[in-house]
């Protein structure tokens, strides 16, 4: 696309998934479980800032942050993770599952 200026110019849209996503879990105490995530940026931020992470696990449900690292303590000690990405344009596609256990 050429842009008003003359130079190519890249369309807004919606990011590419995060990538890269692991991270690990320990047994604080009976019961309670710290996770840590993290993950590497998209590879394409779709032409816009990236204005949150949305992780989600359908056993602890969904969370949001700003940036990676990410940390939370769970009572459960199985977990399936997937992130996404948000710009001003969309959400991304899910990055790949992390599967972490105790």
């Amino acid at each position: 696309m050429i842009g008003k200026s003359g130079l190519f110019s890249r369309p807004h849209q919606r990011p590419s998934p995060p990538r890269n996503i692991r991270g690990s879990v320990s047994r604080i105490n009976a019961g309670n479980y710290l996770y840590f995530l993290y993950w590497d940026d998209p590879l394409n931020d779709g032409n816009g800032q990236i204005i949150k992470y949305i992780l989600i696990d359908i056993n602890a449900g969904s969370f949001e942050t700003t940036a990676s690292p990410f940390f939370i303590n769970l009572r459960i000690n199985f977990t399936d993770w997937v992130v996404y990405a948000v710009n001003e344009y969309g959400t991304s596609d899910p990055s790949s599952t992390l599967s972490l256990s105790t």
